[in-house]
């Protein structure tokens, strides 16, 4: 009975100040008859009106501050002082495939001033529009950033909708550690969604090629990146230059590959950045294949018959005339390969675009003159540089 008067302290405030003010306004009326008062009345009425006006008000106001400040030092002091606050019940947890409304659950709301218990907690709750600004977790080691906010947030929102296809929530995931992926396929699998589950890796079906790009502007992009990462495993150079000049190494490879060859993958870099004969090599092959395109062709029987040593090759089906036929754009090794293998095969060339493209021919006549005079020029190792650059010139005689 006390607690709930003291809740409403503030209406009994006012109540007793009204019941005060009401005995004071008869007990102690405002003195009219003063002289002083009087003469104020007849030279003054306004200034007279003022203060009876206030003198009234505060009959009224000056007992309910004083009240009010009874009462709240009653309920400080003598009631919460040793009163223990009881947590409240969190209402039922929205579970994610029932939710009408995509959301993120965070945790539950306490006390918002001290590290206690709420008597009303509820559910910190993100709404869809809030999903789109992106979460940073943050936390020390062993500190339960995984297992503690990115399993149950990755739950809620792969679960949501999960039976509608059209609704529910697909996603791309990046990581370093590789254990967080085995536990999203579980996830979709514990929600009837194991299909939707696909990994880009070196070990799996389907694999990202970070250089297969149409962007001019990408390879010195990718070129970069990879400088950059060379500097964070063996440290900064004191020489600008060298850092310069093997970002031009790569980003000149990756143009060189894709022009010549409309592919390139990161063992060409490697390959053609340790040995500058092969890169020769190619920027010749380069020269040969950029005006015409050519092609390896098989018999549909043979490639029926040997299946397996085509695998690693794009061999598709004509869609010529000739249906039986089996071609496939010959990369460098595919015509040694199937040599190797005893598969019969032909070559076939066919007049493609590039020939009357000046800007990829240009191009490569680009990657060339910076490979003969400015690559091959940074050798330090004279007598060594001057037997191998004889040799990488013969390759460039026309």
């Amino acid at each position: 009975m006390i607690q709930r008067i003291l809740h409403a302290r503030q209406v009994l405030a006012r109540l007793l100040a009204a019941a005060t003010g009401m005995t004071l306004f008869f007990r102690v009326p405002f003195p009219e008859a003063n002289l002083f008062l009087h003469v104020m009345a007849l030279r003054s009425p306004s200034a007279f009106l003022f203060f009876k006006y206030s003198y009234t008000l505060f009959l009224y106001t000056t007992p309910y501050i004083a009240f009010s400040i009874l009462l709240s030092g009653v309920y400080i002091f003598a009631l919460k002082a040793g009163r223990k606050i009881r947590a409240g019940k969190l209402p039922l947890y929205p579970e994610p495939r029932k939710r009408t409304e995509l959301s993120l659950v965070l945790g539950e709301v306490h006390h918002p001033r001290k590290q206690i218990p709420s008597e009303t907690p509820r559910w910190l709750v993100i709404p869809e529009r809030g999903l789109f600004t992106g979460i940073a977790i943050l936390g020390a080691i062993g500190s339960g950033k995984t297992s503690c906010c990115m399993y149950p947030f990755a739950e809620q929102i792969l679960a949501y909708r999960a039976e509608d296809p059209d609704r529910r929530i697909g996603g791309r995931i990046l990581e370093v550690r590789g254990d967080f992926c085995g536990w999203v396929s579980e996830i979709l699998a514990k929600h009837g969604r194991a299909q939707d589950y696909v990994e880009i890796s070196l070990d799996s079906e389907y694999r990202y090629n970070p250089l297969h790009n149409d962007l001019d502007a990408y390879a010195y992009a990718l070129a970069y990146s990879i400088a950059s990462l060379l500097k964070d495993i063996f440290g900064w150079g004191k020489e600008p230059f060298c850092q310069q000049a093997y970002t031009n190494l790569v980003k000149f490879i990756i143009f060189l590959h894709k022009l010549a060859f409309d592919y390139a993958i990161l063992f060409d870099v490697y390959y053609c950045e340790i040995s500058p004969e092969v890169l020769a090599e190619r920027i010749r092959q380069a020269e040969e294949i950029l005006p015409d395109r050519q092609f390896i062709v098989v018999r549909k029987t043979v490639y029926q018959q040997q299946i397996e040593a085509f695998l690693d090759f794009d061999f598709v089906p004509d869609q010529g005339t000739d249906r039986e036929v089996y071609p496939a754009e010959a990369p460098l090794d595919v015509g040694g390969h199937l040599k190797r293998q005893g598969i019969e095969y032909q070559k076939r060339t066919v007049s493609a675009r590039e020939k009357t493209d000046p800007d990829k021919r240009a191009t490569v006549e680009a990657i060339k003159r910076w490979f003969r005079n400015i690559h091959l020029c940074m050798e330090s190792d004279g007598d060594l540089a001057a037997v191998r650059n004889q040799a990488l010139e013969e390759l460039f005689v026309e």
